[in-house]
């Protein structure tokens, strides 16, 4: 399962990835290594949940997928908002 993250603007790119370095996802990450021009945006960025999705599958995950589920969840809205 692919979706594509679509991102307007300088600005909103700054404000996701600092969201996502907050979440913890992007720690070994320089908000200088991935500095993209204003002339780039819109951008499309595909993420691809089959890993996830085949994880939550698993028959010996399934007794923390509430767990799981609630993890995620609490993460998307911190860095999405909700």
């Amino acid at each position: 399962m692919v979706v594509k993250l679509k991102i307007e603007s300088k600005r909103e790119w700054l404000e996701l990835y600092w969201e996502l370095w907050k979440g913890g996802l992007l720690k070994d990450v320089s908000v200088k290594d991935i500095n993209l021009d204003a002339g780039a945006f819109p951008i499309e960025i595909p993420i691809d949940f089959s890993g996830l999705v085949n994880l939550l599958s698993n028959p010996l995950v399934r007794p923390y997928k509430k767990k799981i589920d609630t993890a995620l969840k609490e993460n998307l809205v911190k860095v999405i908002g909700g």
